[in-house]
């Protein structure tokens, strides 16, 4: 939660470019960051799921 919240820091001041972006783009750009925070999340959350349970004659991929 730390790492999101400095990341929408990050972008709320300024780009490496140095422009400010208005507040609909940055708004656009805060909403991205955190979706790909909770989607990369939600794949390791199932992912160290998958592979801590009991294998009961399952097939590996499914």
């Amino acid at each position: 939660m730390v790492l999101l919240k400095l990341l929408v820091r990050l972008y709320r001041t300024t780009t490496p470019g140095g422009q400010r972006f208005d507040g609909a783009v940055r708004h656009c750009m805060q909403r991205q960051i955190i979706w790909r925070y909770i989607m990369a999340k939600r794949g390791r959350k199932k992912r160290d799921r998958k592979h801590s349970k009991a294998n009961h004659g399952r097939r590996p991929n499914a």
